[in-house]
């Protein structure tokens, strides 16, 4: 893991990166273990202990995930290794994400009608930065609320992200601008 300084969500990432590797050998372990198991037998332990055993995985993949935004926040990079250790994580909360927690999803017209404001609003947004001679990526990110790189991005970008119209429109609104 590389970050800016060797901080605390880089310390938090390495732990939670660690739990989550011993996580995954226990519920991999378990399985092997029950190979030649017969099937009532293994459906037993997988209703009990098993459950348990991929609740504690799941329980260590948000953790994973939530250290990683805030590493990632901080613009930490993650080596090879770690960034493999995430996917993985975050596709065991993928798989479970039926349930109430999933996002709903978003309509190609919704997506196609934000995209459409968005690049309104980037329009009026830079024009009135330009009106103001306020030019410097520091003083950009101010009135955005982000930081100077990802206020860039949110101001170049051509193509739909989620988050980016309500980022835009409180920009806009920190501009005194009609939203």
């Amino acid at each position: 893991m590389s970050a800016p300084l060797e901080s605390d969500t880089a310390n938090r990432l390495a732990q939670a990166l660690l739990a989550f590797q011993k996580a995954q050998k226990l519920v991999l372990s378990a399985h092997r273990k029950l190979q030649d198991n017969p099937r009532e037998k293994t459906g037993k332990f997988w209703a009990g202990t098993g459950e348990r055993l991929k609740q504690h995985r799941r329980a260590c993949a948000r953790e994973v995930m939530a250290a990683y935004r805030l590493f990632s926040a901080e613009e930490g990079i993650p080596v090879a290794r770690d960034r493999r250790l995430v996917n993985e994580a975050y596709q065991i909360l993928a798989e479970n994400a039926g349930g109430p927690e999933a996002k709903p999803q978003i309509s190609i017209a919704q997506k196609s009608a934000e995209l459409k404001l968005s690049q309104r609003l980037r329009l009026a947004i830079g024009a009135e930065l330009e009106r103001r001679e306020i030019s410097h990526p520091s003083e950009i990110a101010a009135i955005l609320g982000t930081s100077s790189r990802q206020a860039d991005r949110v101001l170049c970008r051509r193509a739909w992200k989620e988050g980016d119209l309500a980022l835009l429109q409180a920009a806009a609104a920190r501009l005194g601008l009609p939203v």
